[in-house]
């Protein structure tokens, strides 16, 4: 019975999306950003999504232009592929929703 109720119960969803100077986790029925802490994410993960935003952060500073590594695709690939690992790492009680916008 333990499993069905945990199979039943509603998923938690993060929004993985850059914004200026912010987490880029989100809770969206609230829109605010989920605490690193909460999520217990491996370190190197934290790193990388703090990386990946910082990317953004630049890119605004820059007139909108993408000066580093692969340009904008390149930021929308390892989005792609940290919200692969985010979703791995917190299971199926959560729904990862990326938006590289």
């Amino acid at each position: 019975m333990g499993d069905m109720d945990q199979e039943d119960a509603p998923q938690k969803v993060v929004r993985m999306k850059a914004d200026r100077d912010a987490v880029p986790l989100w809770e969206p029925e609230r829109d605010e950003p989920v605490s690193w802490e909460d999520l217990e994410l491996p370190e190197r993960l934290a790193a990388e999504l703090r990386e990946w935003s910082e990317r953004y952060d630049a890119r605004l500073s820059t007139r909108y232009r993408w000066q580093v590594r692969g340009g904008l695709r390149g930021w929308q690939a390892d989005g792609q592929r940290l919200a692969a690992w985010l979703q791995s790492e917190l299971g199926p009680g959560y729904r990862v929703e990326y938006d590289g916008q």
